[in-house]
């Protein structure tokens, strides 16, 4: 494993996500990467093919599913369709309901409740 602290002559240091790192010759982070600071790229999550940073996946690898968080971090996951507690928001994207659903059909749309809650209609 090799570890880099710096590189010289305007060549990126890409850090791996097992925390090694290498001098790399790139105009810019190439897909799987994203930039991390001045002339240094970090790796994105093991399935996502871009990502904005660390915790933010734009595009992922196959046929697994963008999965979209709340707290507007993503991530990929493998799945057929999307879980409970999300829906199809896009091609291959699912998104996750309001914190009390269970399930919805869309973004405004609570189908079930949790936890004793009562669906208004």
């Amino acid at each position: 494993n090799t570890t880099c602290d710096s590189c010289a002559g305007g060549d990126l240091l890409m850090i791996a996500s097992d925390s090694t790192s290498d001098c790399q010759t790139y105009g810019s982070c190439p897909n799987g990467w994203y930039s991390s600071g001045a002339s240094e790229c970090t790796q994105c999550g093991s399935t996502c093919v871009t990502c904005s940073d660390g915790i933010t996946c734009d595009a992922c690898a196959g046929g697994d599913l963008l999965m979209i968080a709340n707290d507007a971090t993503s991530d990929c996951q493998t799945h057929g369709s999307c879980p409970d507690g999300w829906y199809f928001s896009g091609a291959s994207e699912c998104t996750q309901c309001g914190a009390t659903c269970v399930t919805c059909s869309d973004g405004t749309t609570c189908d079930a409740c949790s936890g004793g809650d009562l669906l208004m209609i």
